[in-house]
């Protein structure tokens, strides 16, 4: 919907292999982007399909999507602990923007990372 956009990989059997979210900034799902931006939300893979390019390939879909939908940039917030797919993000291009970083609530703190379109 106009909210945000979801996107799905699904293996040959039909099952879930993983998610990610496209949002725009205005939209209620947004929690950082600014306009011009579109963020990435709730990236997962299904343990069972972990190190097969799921992930790879759903941030690859969600890219072209932001830029279908007219962003200049991408952001998202991670986790610190998420270092597997914080490779995943550089591997692509993202770069970290420390001076984005926040919390949500107390002693939870998130990383930004940022891709130029």
């Amino acid at each position: 919907g106009e909210d945000g956009e979801l996107l799905v990989a699904v293996g040959p059997d039909g099952e879930l292999l993983g998610t990610i979210t496209v949002v725009q900034a205005g939209s209620p799902l947004s929690e950082i982007a600014q306009p011009g931006e579109a963020e990435l939300r709730h990236l997962a893979t299904a343990p069972a399909a972990r190190g097969r390019g799921v992930g790879k390939a759903l941030v690859e879909a969600a890219i072209e999507a932001a830029r279908a939908a007219g962003a200049r940039r991408i952001v998202l917030s991670t986790l610190p602990t998420m270092t597997v797919a914080h490779r995943l993000y550089e591997a692509r291009g993202f770069v970290r923007v420390p001076e984005r970083d926040w919390e949500p609530a107390p002693n939870y703190p998130l990383l930004v990372f940022q891709l130029e379109l």
